[in-house]
């Protein structure tokens, strides 16, 4: 039932981690993200940032940056994951997974915040902006993502550890269920919103999202060992007409309606009683100025 509340400032995070109990609310003293900055050590060592163990879990109004592995950690092992909440965030500048969780974490949220690269700062393309492991019931929602893109070496931040693709900003697998992904923006990021990646989703919505991308990259949304789920009212628009505006495979019970595309849904096969309709064409738009990340609240 504690509530800790930061002044103003910039706090440096030297432990690997902080963990944090049932029934604990981290947030800044005047509601300002921008105001309170906890700052790690940055990529040279493993670092964990603020490690939820506990259930009721709210951190919210602040800023986390400099860590190399996860600036907010879910790790229901610890002893809970029911219902923690990430509110009215920024997180950048984190070696692999801004915001993580392990399996097991249960009616989550992750909700007006903000997430995201600065220029050149991603190392490796083992990343994300948000990753959840055998998650039930999350919502996340009415954030903005940007800049998700690895630096095309192939590994995770600064170990050896394998070949991997830039991952998904919102990735929800390993037998996760009934998410609900909507209303978020997602700026120039090489992969978008996943479901499953081969390893199981059952149950969800992706809807009203927002995804833009003028560079080159790969899908806007995919599922891919999901089972029913609902992709509708989504505009992905990606500059280099990438096939796979929506594209799913090995699934089973898939509505993919009304949505603005750069390129119609791609049925990349194996899927079971997957329907697709409604869905409109649009042409890519005129050249853009990207706005400064970062640059906003982002409300909700």
């Amino acid at each position: 039932g504690s509530e800790f509340l930061f002044e103003d400032g910039s706090y440096e995070l030297r432990e690997d981690l902080v963990k944090i109990g049932s029934g604990v609310t981290l947030r800044s003293q005047n509601g300002d993200r921008d105001g309170v900055v906890i700052r790690g050590v940055g990529y040279s060592r493993h670092s964990q940032g603020l490690v939820i163990a506990g259930d009721r879990v709210t951190i919210a109004d602040l800023s986390i940056t400099g860590l190399r592995d996860h600036g907010i950690f879910v790790k229901p092992e610890l002893g809970g994951g029911y219902a923690p909440v990430v509110y009215n965030v920024h997180v950048f500048d984190i070696g692999t997974q801004h915001i993580k969780s392990n399996a097991g974490s249960g009616n989550g949220m992750i909700a007006c915040s903000l997430i995201g690269y600065s220029e050149n700062r991603a190392k490796g393309d083992y990343n994300g902006a948000i990753d959840l492991h055998g998650a039930s019931e999350w919502t996340i929602r009415d954030n903005e993502i940007y800049n998700i893109t690895g630096d095309g070496s192939g590994c995770n931040v600064n170990r050896d550890c394998g070949r991997y693709v830039s991952s998904p900003a919102i990735l929800v697998w390993n037998n996760s269920r009934d998410t609900v992904v909507e209303r978020n923006n997602i700026t120039e990021s090489y992969r978008n919103i996943a479901f499953g990646l081969g390893r199981g989703h059952s149950g969800g919505v992706i809807r009203n999202n927002m995804i833009l991308r003028t560079t080159r990259g790969d899908a806007g949304i995919e599922l891919q060992g999901a089972n029913d789920v609902v992709v509708e009212n989504n505009s992905v628009l990606l500059y280099d007409r990438y096939r796979g505006a929506i594209e799913f495979r090995d699934s089973q019970n898939i509505v993919v309606t009304s949505n603005r595309l750069t390129s119609l849904p791609w049925n990349r096969g194996n899927n079971v009683n997957a329907v697709s309709s409604g869905n409109a064409v649009v042409r890519v738009p005129a050249p853009y100025r990207k706005p400064a990340a970062g640059s906003s609240q982002t409300s909700g």
